[in-house]
């Protein structure tokens, strides 16, 4: 009995295994055909890619940017010789792009710091702006409550509202009759 169960769940695994195989071979399919991208493709954006670094190199050059030639590392002394020219140049183009890349990200992530500071600085007066605005309009409402309260009890004229509000409020005793 125990070498049938182990028998079961070996075939089991064996069922697993080969299902996490399929799903897997599945997903990759899948993923080859959103991501492919045929070779005239790949090789028309390529050829853009270096006409820009080229653009780029030449506008560097017009700049008179002293960079522009520093196409090897410290260390490149060893093979210069061995470098092919179209190589060396495709290297200073991917240099020179990768440069120019980094100070547009830096130039535009300074930007995007400024404008979000300012946009602080712009809520925060919005804020101070709004918190007075409701002080006033506390202010403005209690006044008005208060001349409200104050209209209502002027508005009953006559002889016997006069009286009314005189004996429903009877002096207080004063302390030296209180003490007697």
């Amino acid at each position: 009995m125990k070498e049938s169960y182990e028998e079961k769940l070996e075939s089991k695994f064996e069922m697993y295994k080969e299902a996490i195989k399929r799903h897997a071979y599945m997903c990759a399919m899948e993923q080859i055909e959103e991501h492919y991208v045929p070779v005239e493709e790949f090789i028309a954006e390529q050829a853009k890619v270096e006409d820009r670094e080229m653009k780029i190199q030449q506008l560097k050059l017009k700049c008179g940017d002293p960079d522009a030639f520093a196409l090897e590392s410290p260390n490149s002394d060893m093979t210069e010789g061995a470098i092919n020219p179209d190589v060396k140049y495709k290297m200073m183009i991917h240099r020179a792009s990768d440069t120019l890349s980094r100070q547009c990200e830096e130039k535009d992530e300074e930007q995007e710091i400024e404008g979000l500071q300012n946009w602080g600085k712009r809520v925060r007066e919005l804020e101070a702006t709004v918190s007075l605005l409701q002080n006033e309009l506390d202010e403005n409402k209690t006044k008005f409550l208060h001349m409200e309260d104050l209209k209502h009890r002027k508005s009953k004229k006559g002889f016997f509202a006069h009286l009314k509000y005189t004996a429903a409020d009877p002096p207080k005793p004063s302390s030296s009759k209180a003490s007697e």
